[in-house]
């Protein structure tokens, strides 16, 4: 591998002034495996620069994030990723917002495609290429605002502003991108689930070969899935696995992609499809968890569905999916969830009146409509009324989020909230699209539900302050979840 380090486990390394515990320099460092430990002391992922378990009033923590991806590379990308390791490049410099052609497999041994697959043309729909991400996390807390470092890159010269170790303090950055062959690949996917449990750190989860898989939405690059990916890793204490796919998604914060964008998503599914397989089947992990957010959600189900077509005995292939936010056909999402009920025994809907992404997204179609004539508008899967009722569907636990602490202390202290929209340079509008990963409530739900997928808990025996509300659908008694804040119990018959 070109980059020197070790992610350790249960081991004791120097704490950020020096000083090893009990010799008057505070706690030393209880590294976990995805915590990333560079041997160069002058590396920004130095384990003298880093605090992962919070003994100092500043620090930072680097993570080591492992993503497949189905996008093109870029000719900066695949020159930094070939011999310009640590230098701090635009990371938006290094993949295509397109996916890659059957062109890019000439003379390229790094796509992952089935081996026994002598089509070439078979490689257009189902392969991806893969590797590790490096991010900086700053010291914070669940609910707190991602900010990222803006490397400010000349377009003109191809340069970008170097971050220094007091902006690592404050922004998530990232230190570099490494691609990976596949024996690579899985030998290092390997390596963290088996040291995955064994941290000693009490802070972090210790469930032994755990895998966790983010799919990003619309408007994402790399770089912004890697930094929401380690976000949710750090702010869960997740101590497994941690991967990511991305999809050829724009990443320029223009509106007038999302169109593209949904045709972009339906080209990634054989993609999605057999990296999910290959995590099952070449990892074997003991808790595989899958969280999608808004318009990755159409990729998930769309996978969801292929597998339980060309799989129809594969029972409990995961352990618990998350549809955060789905930018999906309400109908469509219900169809679906239905139909791939057998493939994960917990399945959890976040869904919030204050989604602002979602109702747009509605409003689009009605502008669509009367522009087209014949474009029918279906609300979102992701969208509820105030006060509503959310999508049910059989297997499905739904969660309507607008009651949740939308930052760390509550909405009376709360700091700012939701994902910055950029609709042009310098003008952004909060729209309430990421609070799965913004509010401390659901934050700490996520953490319960992987805890307690061995059994699997209805949400309120997992949250105190989540309520359960019955309704009729289709004539039948049905109920969701909804947060109500105040002095709530576990209930009683709770296991």
């Amino acid at each position: 591998m070109a980059i020197a380090g070790c992610a350790a486990t249960g081991i004791d390394a120097p704490s950020p002034g020096g000083e090893e515990s009990g010799a008057g320099g505070g706690p030393s460092l209880r590294l976990v495996p995805s915590v990333f430990v560079d041997e160069d002391a002058y590396s920004a992922c130095s384990a003298q620069r880093q605090d992962p378990n919070g003994s100092a009033q500043t620090g930072y923590t680097c993570l080591e994030i492992l993503f497949a991806t189905d996008r093109a590379l870029a000719e900066r990308g695949v020159k930094a990723m070939n011999g310009v390791a640590g230098k701090p490049e635009d990371p938006r410099l290094f993949f295509k917002d397109a996916r890659f052609s059957s062109a890019d497999f000439i003379g390229d041994p790094g796509y992952f495609r089935p081996s026994s697959d002598a089509d070439r043309s078979a490689l257009d729909y189902e392969s991806y290429r893969a590797g590790r991400i490096f991010v900086t996390v700053p010291k914070r807390e669940p609910g707190d605002q991602l900010k990222a470092y803006d490397y400010k890159t000349n377009v003109s010269t191809g340069t970008s502003r170097t971050p220094t170790d007091a902006d690592r303090q404050d922004y998530f950055t990232v230190w570099n991108y490494e691609l990976l062959q596949q024996d690579d690949f899985w030998s290092r996917a390997g390596e963290l689930l088996e040291l995955a449990g064994q941290s000693g750190n009490p802070d972090w989860m210790s469930d032994s070969r755990a895998a966790l898989v983010f799919i990003h939405g619309y408007n994402t690059s790399v770089a912004g899935a890697a930094y929401r990916m380690s976000q949710i890793v750090y702010d869960l204490r997740f101590a497994g696995a941690p991967f990511m796919f991305s999809w050829p998604a724009n990443s320029d914060h223009d509106p007038l992609q999302y169109f593209n964008d949904s045709s972009a998503a339906a080209g990634a599914v054989g993609d999605l499809k057999l990296f999910l397989l290959d995590i099952e089947e070449k990892l074997h992990p003991s808790k595989f968890v899958i969280i999608a957010h808004s318009h990755g959600n159409q990729l998930l189900l769309r996978t969801l569905n292929e597998i339980a077509a060309e799989h129809p005995g594969r029972n409990n292939l995961f352990d618990a999916i998350i549809f955060a936010s789905p930018d999906v056909d309400a109908f469509e999402f219900k169809r679906i969830v239905e139909r791939t009920k057998h493939l994960a025994p917990s399945k959890t809907l976040y869904t919030s009146s204050d989604d602002k992404a979602n109702l747009f997204r509605t409003i689009l179609n009605g502008v669509r409509k009367n522009i087209l004539n014949n474009v029918t508008v279906m609300p979102r899967a992701g969208y509820v009324k105030k006060g509503g009722t959310p999508l049910i569907a059989d297997g499905l636990e739904s969660i309507d989020l607008t009651g949740a602490r939308t930052g760390r202390l509550g909405p009376e202290q709360e700091v700012k909230r939701g994902q910055l929209f950029k609709l042009f340079d310098g003008a952004q509008k909060l729209i309430m699209h990421d609070q799965y990963a913004n509010a401390a409530d659901i934050i700490y739900d996520i953490r319960a539900m992987i805890d307690s997928i061995e059994p699997v808990k209805r949400p309120d025996c997992r949250t105190a302050e989540l309520n359960s509300i019955s309704v009729t659908t289709i004539g039948a008694p049905d109920v969701f979840w909804r947060y109500k804040r105040g002095d709530n119990k576990i209930p009683a018959d709770c296991p």
